[in-house]
């Protein structure tokens, strides 16, 4: 089983057979890095000066696209 790394840690690729282990394994990321409102999306876009959100929308993101086998 693959893993991607991380500063803090490493974390199991999903690879379509262990989408629980991956699910608590992002929670567990998201939550300790506040991005967990952005992948709720329970923190909108601001109009004016969206940098700071755009910055943890994009970090959020990335550490999704890294967690996943892709063949």
């Amino acid at each position: 089983m693959e893993m991607a790394e991380t500063k803090a840690f490493s974390i199991h690729k999903f690879n379509g057979q262990n989408y629980q282990l991956w699910k608590r394994q992002m929670e567990i990321y998201m939550a300790d890095n506040k991005l967990m409102p952005y992948i709720l999306g329970e923190v909108a876009r601001p109009t004016v000066n969206p940098e700071a959100w755009l910055e943890k929308d994009r970090a959020a993101q990335a550490f999704l696209m890294r967690g996943l086998e892709l063949e």
